[in-house]
């Protein structure tokens, strides 16, 4: 039952808070390189940008060659929903806040983290929500690395004591505060000291006159980080989204770039397209892959727990009879660039699925 509950809420949180096709993951095309590390020199932003003042410069490295007096947590993170939602995840000393307290931030379905340049000591390790929100008796909902991790989080499961973290002068260890079944769901707030200040939230304008200006709004609109040109240029510690490349179709476009914090990046891909007042942003995620792209592969979706099928057009939009119907689930592979056409029922963006037709990018996940 606790189980349930918890999961309950979650799927409310990341449904309300998360932007609407958040665990929709689009992917990068066949020139492009995926993985969970962005290439070792990433390309830079295209000329066609907002000025420069609309990035995060600040970048923050050790020196090279110094011999480590500090260490590290490296872990997973999680969140019992279909998606990962942003967070904060930190390290407090067994001895309290002001003997040591250190964090890192996450994006959208970033499942690993590190928390560097930590004082050797003993710590607990803890996960909230970004932004945060301490409740009126000084806590945070959030999940701790903890006796009920270790025991699997299984039924079997009672214990939710916090597991001390011993770090030493260049240490990594592990831990994973994917414990969010505590009876009240709580745990100890982080200090202030260690949360960063949120870059916040926009709300797009109308239209734009680039694509990579909608790109940037639709980005900003859905990930509450910092906006880097290039991801390696992401202030350690703080989460950042790079726009990446651009790709172009026929009155649509999209973007590849990277979202992360302290060199634990996930490829994260941007959508737009343009109508008779300009450019638009259709929606931004990052996640394990990029799709649809140009040569990569994913699925037929129709909805969590849907049957049935989607149909497959000689052409994009009205112009298109329908031609075949795909199962969903069934693998499909992307091989032209998208166009945009208005049909009802869809978003107006669609993509030739290879040896069967034109889909609507509603049903390609």
């Amino acid at each position: 039952m606790k189980s349930a509950i918890v999961l309950a809420v979650f799927l409310v949180i990341a449904c309300s808070a998360a932007p609407a096709t958040s665990a929709v993951t689009p992917s990068a095309s066949a020139s492009s390189s995926e993985g969970a590390s962005p290439p070792s020199s990433p390309s830079p932003v295209a000329s066609a940008r907002p000025s420069p003042s609309a990035f995060a410069t600040s970048s923050v490295h050790p020196t090279p060659g110094t011999p480590p007096a500090v260490g590290a947590i490296y872990g997973r993170i999680s969140t019992p929903s279909e998606v990962i939602v942003p967070q904060l995840v930190y390290a407090i000393s067994t001895a309290g806040p002001s003997h040591g307290a250190y964090s890192t931030e996450t994006v959208w379905n970033q499942p690993n983290f590190g928390i560097t340049g930590i004082a050797p000591g003993t710590y607990f390790v803890y996960s909230t929500r970004r932004p945060v929100a301490v409740t009126t008796d000084g806590k945070v909902l959030g999940a701790l690395y903890s006796t009920y991790v270790k025991c699997g989080l299984g039924a079997g499961c009672s214990t939710h004591t916090p597991l001390e973290v011993i770090v030493t002068a260049g240490g990594s260890p592990n831990a994973d505060p994917i414990d969010w079944y505590l009876p009240d769901g709580k745990v100890p707030a982080p200090p202030s000291s260690i949360v960063p200040t949120d870059p916040g939230l926009i709300t797009p304008a109308a239209a734009y006159d680039s694509a990579r200006e909608a790109a940037i709004a639709v980005t900003r609109q859905a990930e509450d980080a910092l906006l880097v040109e290039r991801i390696d240029m992401c202030p350690t510690g703080r989460a950042c989204i790079s726009i990446g490349d651009e790709h172009d179709g026929t009155s649509a476009a999209y973007f590849i770039g990277y979202g992360g914090s302290s060199a634990l990046y996930v490829p994260c891909g941007a959508f737009v397209f343009k109508d008779d007042t300009g450019w638009h942003g259709l929606r931004h995620a990052c996640g394990q892959t990029v799709f649809p792209a140009i040569g990569r592969t994913g699925h037929v979706f129709l909805g969590l727990g849907a049957t049935g099928c989607a149909n497959f057009r000689s052409a994009p939009g009205a112009a298109g009879k329908v031609i075949g119907c795909l199962p969903a689930g069934t693998a499909v592979k992307v091989n032209m660039e998208p166009v945009y056409s208005p049909f009802p029922g869809t978003n107006g963006l669609w993509w030739h699925v290879y040896s069967r037709g034109w889909m609507a990018d509603d049903f390609l996940r």
